[in-house]
């Protein structure tokens, strides 16, 4: 296939190298100082999947860049920049890529979809559920580092896009080494990941540590009051989740997935000990807007998203990480 990553931060770039590595042609869009030494150098990735050295990658730091009869070939567009970046990138790439070009998210958060298919149209969108951590190391350079489920594609309710093309993408992505199913509920299972990011991210970033410290530190009650709200609010939005409660899920997101990502660093850490943006508005931000419009109570993640800004600021004022 011919693919173009847009935005090859660390889990576009882990996807785009395994993807080309498996005989792909695959173009990255990215940041000027990772493309450039990817270019020289190659892209490293290493960790839990082994070590890749990737040399057969084109890169470039926008779409327009791309020469003409490359864009022209591109039959699948993989959509991996932060969530506050999906209208833009939308409105510069939607109409710059061929018709059939098939977008797929593969992003934190929920309203990505909408945001793709507003550009796009429904008939060319597909949903991604990605769980496994990937850490940018150095320009050049990233590690996959946890792997807490498979990645899962699928159709939305509102898409129109062929179903039979997630079967087949989920065939090019395990084949690549990238473990990957399909499924009929996408939303459902993006919203089991808000759950699981919801509940680990802001709270490890608030606390500069690994998701694992969260249950040595006695964290679970706050996690549990959050993953409580997010219920609430999910059957507010008439959505319903993976699990049969909030209590069944603590069981799982205790006993089996922070075990499995024990010593992750949240992404949402990284950004802000980068002095970065984080996605806090597409996680507990958005959980918290949503129990707004509903009139449905959700403190713990309110104060958990208003933490997580106030560290945007002062880190951006101080300069320096969270200690």
């Amino acid at each position: 296939m011919h693919i173009i990553v847009l935005g090859a931060g660390a889990i576009g770039s882990a996807f785009g190298g395994l993807l080309a590595q498996a005989g792909h042609r695959v173009v990255l869009i990215g940041r000027r100082a990772h493309m450039h030494a990817i270019q020289e150098r190659g892209l490293l990735i290493d960790g839990i999947w082994g070590g890749h050295r990737v040399g057969s990658l084109a890169c470039y730091t926008s779409v327009e860049q791309m020469p003409a009869q490359e864009r022209a070939r591109c039959e699948l567009a993989l959509v991996t920049v932060k969530s506050y970046d999906t209208d833009a990138l939308m409105r510069g790439c939607a109409g710059v890529l061929p018709g059939s070009t098939l977008f797929v998210s593969l992003q934190n958060g929920l309203g990505n979809i909408e945001c793709i298919a507003a550009h796009a149209g429904w008939h060319r969108v597909i949903g991604g559920r990605v769980i496994f951590g990937v850490m940018f190391v150095d320009n050049g350079h990233v590690r996959v580092t946890v792997e807490a489920d498979a990645t899962a594609l699928g159709v939305p309710a509102s898409g129109t896009a062929d179903r039979c093309c997630a079967g087949r993408l989920a065939q090019v992505f395990s084949s690549a080494g990238i473990r990957t199913v399909v499924t009929d509920c996408i939303e459902r299972l993006l919203w089991g990941k808000m759950l699981y990011n919801c509940a680990l991210n802001a709270l490890a970033t608030i606390l500069n540590t690994h998701y694992g410290a969260l249950l040595e530190t006695g964290m679970q009650d706050s996690m549990l009051r959050m993953v409580e709200e997010i219920f609430a609010v999910a059957a507010c939005c008439g959505v319903e989740l993976p699990y049969d409660g909030p209590a069944q899920y603590a069981q799982v997101l205790f006993g089996e997935l922070i075990p499995r990502t024990f010593d992750h660093l949240p992404s949402m850490l990284q950004d802000i000990s980068r002095g970065k943006k984080t996605e806090i508005d597409a996680l507990n931000g958005f959980i918290v807007e949503r129990a707004r419009e509903h009139g449905c109570p959700a403190p713990c993640n309110s104060v958990a998203a208003a933490m997580v800004r106030a560290l945007e600021i002062t880190h951006a004022q101080n300069g320096s990480a969270p200690h």
